[in-house]
């Protein structure tokens, strides 16, 4: 018999340090790890953001905001992401598959401050990948 494990990871922030709809006009975004399920998270653990990268990008005022890529893939979380901006409706393309499962929770999306992009792009490496948003 296979054992399964499961976990979740609960917090909380104050009202006033939420970042939630708060990526301004002009903004870029990015995926930081691939999305990845089931045999694929042990087979490709070079592919898995970190969690100090997460916590680092979550401590920086270039980004804007950081979504966990979910179950339902990057482009529901894009359109979560637009929507909560104001943007509904914006198309994207990225490098990565838009529909793939990341269940585990093995990359997020970020908006951030164009001018930082290099150093975003050294910090995360090969897990780096652009997401080109309609404008």
């Amino acid at each position: 018999m296979s054992r399964r494990l499961a976990w979740m990871a609960v917090g909380t922030v104050a009202a006033e340090r939420k970042r939630i709809g708060v990526t301004p006009e002009g903004a870029k975004f990015a995926v930081i790890g691939r999305p990845l399920v089931g045999p694929a998270v042990l087979a490709h653990p070079q592919w898995v953001a970190p969690l100090s990268l997460f916590v680092e990008l979550l401590a920086s005022p270039s980004v804007y905001e950081l979504v966990p890529i979910g179950s339902k893939g990057i482009y529901y979380e894009w359109m979560q992401l637009s929507a909560a901006n104001g943007r509904q409706g914006r198309a994207c393309a990225c490098p990565l598959p838009l529909f793939a499962s990341g269940g585990p929770a093995t990359s997020f999306l970020i908006s951030y401050d164009r001018a930082a992009e290099g150093a975003l792009r050294k910090r995360a490496g090969h897990l780096f990948f652009s997401l080109f948003a309609e404008r």
